[in-house]
């Protein structure tokens, strides 16, 4: 609760950590995204999730691989049963006629093994 009053000043930061050039950046970035998953799920699903697709759906590729960092540990940290609640998504995506879109969505598909195997 004590960190709620500064989640206005910090989010904006996450996100922009997560197109730095830096890959260890974009990688811990993404992992803070997951942590916020686990401490503050409310708000990660209100406000974070729907940042993260739309930067999926329709960021530049940089965006877009930022983004699938940050979902991958994010579906990772969420509850099993809400987390497979998103896989219709996830496919229509990984399906979609727009290539760009179709880009984040594989890119997602491709970054997730790499987030399971540094959770186990």
């Amino acid at each position: 609760d004590f960190i709620k009053p500064y989640l206005p000043m910090v989010a904006p930061m996450l996100e922009q950590a997560l197109f730095d050039p830096v890959s260890e950046v974009k990688r811990e970035a993404a992992k803070t995204f997951g942590v916020m998953e686990q401490v503050l799920p409310e708000y990660s699903q209100r406000k974070l999730l729907p940042w993260l697709f739309g930067k999926l759906r329709k960021g530049e590729q940089g965006e877009q691989m930022g983004a699938a960092l940050a979902l991958a540990e994010t579906l990772l940290k969420m509850d099993k049963e809400l987390a497979a609640s998103f896989t219709g998504e996830l496919q229509a995506g990984a399906t979609d006629s727009h290539w760009p879109v179709r880009r984040g969505f594989l890119e997602l598909m491709d970054t997730m093994p790499q987030a399971m195997k540094m959770d186990f």
